[in-house]
């Protein structure tokens, strides 16, 4: 009977505990969204390559289906303070070609880090313009 009454105050101090610790994790950041970009891309019928160059989105041109591009994106960390950065894509069809390195890291108090926004576009790619969304998430912590 002892045994029991130990195993059960045992698993109830575990499951306390455990509660307490996510919770405290959780937290210790408060999640903010930094930016939002718009990204799009041409894959036309015939092979031909365009150029964007424009600053306002994630352009990658005009791509030919087995090609590639990539668009570099320059973050920075204004504050004395270290901050969590994730970076997300929405669920569409350009986003599944989509490769974003690195998608999650720490950025050091008043550091900088660029990321590479990449698309493959597969030999079998539907000709046709697309396009999706990237969100360039900051987590702050919540005690600084």
């Amino acid at each position: 009977m002892k045994l029991k009454k130990f195993l059960v105050l045992l698993i109830t101090i575990i499951v306390i505990s455990s509660s307490l610790t996510y919770v405290l994790y959780k937290s210790y950041y408060k999640k903010i969204i930094v930016s939002e970009f718009d990204m799009d891309i041409t894959v036309p019928v015939e092979n031909r390559v365009g150029l964007n160059i424009d600053s306002d989105a994630i352009h990658f041109g005009i791509v030919p289906r087995g090609g590639g591009s990539t668009r570099h994106v320059n973050l920075t960390n204004s504050e004395d303070y270290s901050v969590f950065i994730y970076v997300e894509k929405d669920e569409g069809l350009l986003s599944s070609i989509v490769r974003i390195d690195p998608n999650y890291f720490t950025l050091e108090g008043n550091g900088k880090e660029e990321i590479d926004v990449s698309v493959s576009v597969p030999a079998d790619f539907e000709p046709g313009n697309y396009t999706g969304k990237v969100k360039i998430i900051k987590k702050v912590p919540f005690f600084r």
